[in-house]
């Protein structure tokens, strides 16, 4: 289930990147393991660019891509923070070409969403999503400020970086004094 969602995913993102297809084509017949858990997953390059499962044994594939199971977590960050948690091996021109698609292919979901209820209604509801996706995260981030601020500043539960600083800086010339009169002790 999962997987057939995956690789229809990945082909209805590469519909609509002619340019990544294009980077794909040369590599057709070669083989891409993906292992996000749940997901584990043998996949193939078609000669037209697009994924197809393949049947071959997760020992003979050209790249596999492995993500961490905290690695889901990051998609929300976006695929370039997705891939920065990826381990990639195997054939190296193949792993960069497939590497380079997954972290620049993007979703037009405003294309998709204009064949639902047209081209108008799509551009309104993306701005307006938008708009509100941009509030909630100007609110979290004022909202962590002012929490900082007050558990800094009001309630002093945290200690401010500076004063963090200086403590390190006192403990390193008390731990420097305690050394110096160790020695001085031991030479009497």
């Amino acid at each position: 289930m999962l997987e057939h969602l995956t690789l229809s995913t990945l082909n209805h993102l590469l519909a609509g990147s002619d340019w990544a297809r294009d980077r794909l084509r040369p590599f057709a017949g070669r083989h891409l393991h993906l292992s996000l858990l749940p997901v584990q997953m043998t996949l193939s390059v078609d000669p037209e660019g697009y994924f197809s499962v393949s049947a071959r044994a997760d020992a003979d594939v050209d790249v596999r891509i492995t993500l961490p199971p905290a690695a889901g977590a990051r998609m929300f960050g976006g695929v370039e923070a997705l891939m920065q948690e990826a381990h990639i091996e195997g054939n190296a021109e193949f792993a960069q070409e497939i590497g380079f698609v997954l972290r620049n292919l993007r979703w037009d979901y405003e294309e998709d969403l204009s064949r639902l209820v047209g081209d108008i209604a799509a551009r309104r509801l993306t701005t307006s999503v938008g708009g509100f996706l941009r509030w909630q995260r100007d609110a979290m981030q004022r909202f962590t400020e002012n929490a900082v601020e007050y558990l800094t500043e009001e309630q002093a539960v945290l200690a401010k970086q500076g004063d963090l600083q200086k403590m390190a800086r006192d403990v390193r010339a008390l731990e420097t004094a305690l050394d110096a009169l160790e020695r001085a002790d031991l030479q009497r």
